[in-house]
């Protein structure tokens, strides 16, 4: 990422397509480079400077398990190294399937499409967008016609830099489940754009294990739609997800969660932005942080209301649980209404594990370790209990306390 000069002129311009694309892609180089990479002054990147958490040096141990989920569906995408023979695989069962419409995103990219990203991606104020245009190696556009059996799975492996972009789209009165899983090593700059078409119905999950990982997903809900979206950040040196919702169609409603456990050095920045731009639309976000050591984590939720967006209920709140004195939350939730029939509240808590329900639950005898493991499963089950799939949640439930109870992250201190 801090050589994407030499990585274009070396990788990317010689297989670049035509003179047209190579020029496109020239240009979106230049806008990133004009930019930088996002700093402190930047206000949506107040408290991630990126330019500074890129160059650190990882302090974070690496988990010893990961979650395969593989074993809940036939339907699974890979995007592994770009000097791999296939840097991008698709199981044999999505490629076969007549309800799903796929096409990739290379190297090659054709004139329009590119012209669309760049037109998608004009809005944007810092550099990440336009360096993941220069430098995409791989990706996906994935149009869900009917409504599949099994979610569908893009799991990032990389172990070198990657830059890749994602789009899609849920057709009218589909239900669609799509999981992304991050577990590798390098820096991933992602960028998805994801549409939900009238009366439909997207089930989104997305769990990072590990790497350094920028995302920016940007969200779209028609008429009647219903977007549940949950990340979950369990491992990896930095993070940062970025969404950006906008709800277009009456009766469309968008629940945002996020769930975090921060530990070592780990940087983890959630950001959003639900922007309400028509009458009778719903939102909810909801954030459930927990730190431990040094790690520091960032919450930014921003809700905007339009002018003639009538009764509109957005609801916003990020709760934190300290483990550890050295740990640093930062909570910034904003509310931006221009309408006057609303229902619109946020609310942001920071605090420990309560002192007493650990006395009792080790006044029976129960380990100091597995007392505070049972708190905190309490603490994270709220934005468990928000993944729709009871399948998923089932499988993610099962997997965060085997994390928990196999894991060296508890300590037999806590914040005070």
């Amino acid at each position: 990422m801090l050589e994407a000069r030499k990585y274009f002129d070396d990788h990317v311009s010689p297989l670049a397509g035509t003179e047209a694309i190579k020029r496109l892609r020239e240009e979106a180089l230049q806008r990133g480079e004009r930019l930088g990479l996002p700093t402190r002054r930047l206000e949506a990147w107040h408290y991630t400077d990126l330019l500074r958490l890129l160059k650190r040096e990882s302090k974070t141990h690496a988990l010893k398990d990961t979650a395969d989920f593989k074993t809940l569906t036939p339907y699974h995408i890979c995007f592994g190294d770009r000097a791999s023979d296939a840097p991008m695989t698709i199981s044999d069962a999505l490629l076969h399937e007549s309800k799903v419409r796929l096409s990739s995103f290379d190297l090659t990219l054709d004139e329009a499409q590119f012209n669309a990203f760049i037109k998608a991606d004009e809005t944007d104020h810092d550099a990440m967008a336009a360096y993941n245009l220069a430098l995409l190696e791989a990706g996906l556009k994935i149009e869900i016609l009917e409504t599949l059996e099994h979610p569908i799975v893009l799991q990032f492996t990389g172990t070198a830099s990657q830059h890749i972009r994602s789009e899609v789209i849920v057709r009218e009165g589909v239900t669609a489940d799509i999981i992304e899983h991050i577990t590798g090593s390098a820096f991933l700059n992602y960028v998805v754009d994801m549409q939900c078409d009238a009366s439909s119905r997207l089930n989104h999950f997305r769990l990072q294990e590990a790497g350094q990982f920028v995302g920016l997903g940007r969200l779209s809900l028609h008429k009647s739609s219903l977007l549940s979206s949950q990340v979950a950040v369990l491992g990896g040196d930095l993070a940062r997800h970025e969404l950006r919702c906008a709800i277009t169609g009456t009766q469309a409603q968008a629940n945002l969660t996020g769930l975090v456990f921060a530990h070592d050095a780990m940087h983890v920045d959630l950001t959003s932005v639900i922007d309400h731009r028509v009458a009778d639309t719903n939102s909810q976000t909801l954030v459930r942080t927990i730190l431990q050591d040094e790690a520091r984590a960032v919450f930014q939720g921003k809700i905007i209301v339009e002018r003639d967006a009538q009764r509109v209920d957005a609801q916003q709140k990020s709760d934190a649980l300290m483990l550890s004195r050295n740990a640093e939350m930062n909570s910034k939730p904003e509310l931006e209404i221009y309408a006057d029939d609303v229902a619109c509240a946020h609310g942001s808590t920071i605090g420990e594990l309560d002192a007493d329900a650990l006395f009792f639950l080790r006044s029976r005898g129960i380990d100091q370790k597995v007392a505070q493991q049972m708190l905190i499963e309490g603490f994270l089950s709220v934005a468990l209990n928000e993944i729709s799939s009871a399948n998923l949640r089932d499988f993610v439930q099962d997997y965060l306390s085997a994390f928990l109870a196999n894991s060296n992250l508890l300590t037999n201190e806590v914040a005070s």
